[in-house]
């Protein structure tokens, strides 16, 4: 779905540690920051809560759009208290994905953005 919205590089993190040491590394410069950063909130035995509330507490991460992806969307009221505008349930189906995934794209090689 990412890469088909325009993503070249995509790193899939079954878990929520797993996605903050990625995230760390992109911090401390070993790797690329992300354009983007999608949680689906059920991700593996850990809540997608937890690298939320990392994602939110990090200053040099706030910037990096979040893409909520989960099934339960009585959670949007939450995400919400974590400054996430972008909210999408698994109901909504991939389409609804790709359509917020490609508004990122969009807003990356906007001449504003330059």
């Amino acid at each position: 779905m990412a890469r088909q919205a325009g993503f070249t590089e995509i790193e899939v993190c079954s878990y929520a540690t797993e996605g903050q040491r990625c995230l760390e590394k992109a911090m401390r410069g070993e790797v690329p920051f992300p354009d983007a950063i999608v949680i689906d909130l059920d991700i593996g035995f850990e809540s997608g809560f937890e690298l939320l509330r990392f994602w939110h507490g990090t200053p040099q991460l706030n910037s990096t759009p979040v893409v909520i992806w989960t099934m339960a969307d009585e959670q949007r009221e939450m995400c919400k208290l974590f400054g996430v505008e972008r909210f999408v349930s698994k109901y909504e189906g991939p389409q609804a994905l790709h359509s917020v995934l490609s508004a990122i794209i969009a807003d990356e090689v906007s001449p504003a953005s330059a």
